[in-house]
């Protein structure tokens, strides 16, 4: 059974770092912990792989949409529990998984400051990405209270309260089968949601107006073309004012070189912008928490983290750092001014 505690995740006070230099990722020791016999899994069919064949060349990144109204904090603005100590995650620190250095944390707040000027939603996160977040096992279970139990993890309820509303939300920039070069593409848009030559990304940051979006690609692209584009995705929602967290893949579909995973990891720190590392947390859970197709991630029926195996699922603790994630902006970035206890 797995001990699942907590260690507290990078915080700063305010600094003026430009969203470009690259910042330094420092590591914690992990701890060890053995869980229960896995929850039984409900067949699904995967969603297949896209064939091999490239979307339309991509146009120009656009420039910055109209900012809309501003949307003010909460007032008063909650203040956040403190994080248990020690805390871990199958062994792991979270500093680990979630990487947000000083200068992350710095950065992060520039951003975040740009997109309250442009009038984003300081309590609304977006995706951009593939079949992996197209999925009601990805964080839809946080926005309907009758389907999880967090358990140890009750601290992160306030991440879910502060978020409502996004945890199901299916945006524009997220689709089976979209890579960088799609999302970057008008061709792969909505016509019925998005403005002519509107790409996905610029059409999920003007109509669902986030100040975080997570970014979750890797599966579906080409290695060839994986790092510019990536570059330019993340590029683009920093001039927007939004926040980039870089997601990195539990599945090694490009070969046991983790090259696209490594592109992620160089380019978080080049931007100085949030890591999430969930490769780095799979290597604890059976198969990487990978389905038989090799791809996808493995399912659960219940986000019940009372029972130890739901961790050791691709989704359940795919879900569970995700909340991690939005808790360590939360506090470290949109919230810190009033939420010092990290």
């Amino acid at each position: 059974m797995a001990l699942l505690l907590l260690v507290a995740a990078c915080g700063g006070d305010d600094g003026s770092e430009p969203v470009t230099e690259v910042g330094n990722v420092e590591a914690a020791a992990p701890d060890t912990a053995v869980l229960a016999s896995p929850v039984p899994e409900t067949a699904v069919s995967p969603t297949p792989l896209p064939t091999n064949q490239p979307p339309p060349t991509p146009t120009a990144v656009p420039t910055e949409t109209a900012p809309p109204t501003p949307t003010p904090l909460p007032t008063p603005i909650p203040t956040l529990p403190p994080r248990p100590d020690p805390l871990y995650v199958n062994g792991i620190p979270p500093e680990l998984i979630i990487v947000m250095p000083e200068e992350v944390v710095q950065n992060s707040r520039q951003i975040f400051a740009k997109g309250q000027r442009l009038g984003r939603n300081s309590l609304r996160f977006s995706t951009a990405g593939d079949s992996i977040a197209q999925t009601p096992q990805y964080l839809t279970w946080f926005d309907d209270p009758e389907r999880y139990n967090l358990g140890e993890f009750a601290y992160l309820q306030p991440v879910i309260d502060a978020f409502a509303g996004s945890f199901a939300h299916q945006g524009e920039a997220m689709r089976d089968g979209l890579n960088t070069t799609a999302v970057l593409d008008p061709t792969w848009a909505d016509k019925s949601v998005c403005e002519p030559n509107e790409t996905p990304l610029a059409c999920e940051i003007r109509v669902y107006n986030p100040s975080v979006m997570f970014v979750l690609f890797g599966t579906n692209d080409w290695s060839d073309t994986f790092q510019e584009n990536m570059r330019d995705v993340v590029e683009y929602t920093i001039e927007q004012g939004v926040i980039p967290v870089i997601v990195t893949k539990a599945n090694r579909v490009e070969g046991a070189n983790n090259y696209r995973n490594i592109i992620m990891r160089e380019l978080a720190a080049e931007y100085q912008v949030p890591l999430w590392d969930f490769d780095r947390i799979a290597e604890t859970i059976p198969n990487r928490g990978v389905d038989e197709d090799q791809a996808h991630l493995t399912i659960i029926n219940l986000a019940d983290y009372t029972h130890p195996a739901t961790i050791m699922r691709g989704y359940g603790l795919h879900n569970i750092t995700a909340l991690m994630a939005l808790d360590s902006l939360l506090r470290d970035v949109i919230w810190a001014d009033v939420n010092s206890n990290r």
